[in-house]
This record gives C-alpha cells, sequence and structure tokens, in this order.
C-alpha cells in the first residue's frame, strides 16, 4: 500500500476515534468541575466544565476540513462539518433549562470569542449543532454509501439515516425532556465515529486494506 493510501486511513481512524470519545472524555473532565445543576444534559454544556469539548471538536474540524475526499460533493460535505465543528465552539450553548439560569448569567455575561449574550450564542449554536449532525448524517448517505460493498452501502444509509432520527429526536427532546438530549448526542457521535473507523478499513486484516470508496 503506498503512502497516500496510509495516510488517507489514518485520517479516517482519527475521525473515527475522536468522535467516539469525545462525549466520553467530555463528560469524564467535566464531573469533577461540575457546579450547576443539568451540566450533564447535553454535551455541549460541558464547554463550561472541561476544555476537552472545544479542543477535540477543533482537532475533528482541522481533520475534516484538510480531508481531501474523491469528489466535489465529498469535500463540500466535510468541509461543511468542518465550519459547523469549529462554530459548535465558537458559540457556545446557553442552558436555558438550568434551575437557576439567572445564576448563570450572571457568571457568563458574555459568552464565546465574539462576547455575545448567552441567549444570541445559543442561537448560533443550534443551527451549528443542527448542521454538523445533518452533515455527518448527508456524509454517510451520500458519500460513504459510494462505496464497491454492497453490505457496507446498506451500513452507511442505515446509521447515516438513524442520525437524522436522533437529530429529530434532539429538537423534540430540548424542548420536552433536555436531560435525556446527552444520549442522543452520544448515538449520534458513535454512529458517526463507528462510521469513519469502518471506512478506514480499522476492523479488516492488512491484506484487505485497500483505501477506496
Amino acid at each position: 500500500m503506498d503512502q497516500g493510501n496510509l495516510s488517507y486511513l489514518a485520517q479516517r481512524k482519527v475521525i473515527g476515534f475522536l468522535g467516539i470519545l469525545l462525549p466520553i472524555l467530555s463528560v469524564l473532565t467535566s464531573y469533577p468541575a461540575h457546579w450547576f445543576d443539568g451540566w450533564w444534559y447535553s454535551i455541549s454544556i460541558t464547554y463550561y466544565q472541561s476544555p476537552v469539548m472545544a479542543i477535540v471538536l477543533g482537532i475533528v474540524s482541522l481533520f475534516l476540513f484538510t480531508y481531501k475526499g474523491y469528489d466535489m460533493a465529498d469535500k463540500i460535505i466535510n468541509r461543511v462539518s468542518a465550519l459547523a465543528a469549529i462554530s459548535v465552539v465558537i458559540f457556545p450553548c446557553y442552558p436555558s433549562f438550568n434551575d437557576s439560569p439567572s445564576t448563570f448569567v450572571i457568571i457568563y455575561e458574555k459568552v464565546g470569542i465574539f462576547q455575545l449574550e448567552p441567549h444570541q450564542s445559543e442561537i448560533f449554536h443550534i443551527i451549528s449543532a443542527s448542521a454538523l449532525f445533518l452533515s455527518f448524517a448527508l456524509n454517510l448517505i451520500i458519500n460513504f454509501a459510494k462505496c464497491n460493498s454492497k453490505a457496507q452501502k446498506i451500513y452507511y444509509r442505515i446509521s447515516g439515516s438513524l442520525i437524522i432520527v436522533l437529530l429529530v429526536a434532539i429538537i423534540m427532546l430540548n424542548r420536552y425532556a433536555p436531560q435525556y438530549v446527552i444520549f442522543d448526542e452520544f448515538g449520534i457521535l458513535f454512529l458517526f465515529g463507528l462510521a469513519w473507523l469502518v471506512k478506514g478499513k480499522t476492523f479488516q486484516n492488512e491484506k484487505s486494506k485497500t483505501v477506496a470508496f
């Protein structure tokens, strides 16, 4: 296998592992520092407890932005994912469902690098997070499914469809049961990460590791 192929596989594996580890590391590193109720309702809220979410999403964004892909559709979707991922960090969420939102606002009068008011930043955060998860799904359904294996085509399309279902569920849960949002986020990032690991031939032996759609 030439060096270019190895680079493609390595990049896919890194993206996959980071996707799966993001929610786990975010929660584990946030627990010791948590200071308000509901800190664990969403991975986004761990932004205020630990730098892990911002760091990992920043790295994922860099890898997605530099991923060359095979055609224009591949490049566009990955660029959108990269931009959305970094925007999630740039525009932090506002945990308005917190038991004491006024306390949060007193501590964080302005948030993010643009120093927006929390409720303003929340608008951009929701748009960015929705675009990120939707781009994950479309990447699997449109680009990953271009592979030659019929079984993998089905797997990618099912995984992408499940991400869309979970995204719709998050929208509903944010309104009626925010404490369960994190479980859907775990599911989306697991599906995303596992698909990239499969794409990176992580579970195949060395002889079968040829890079293809």
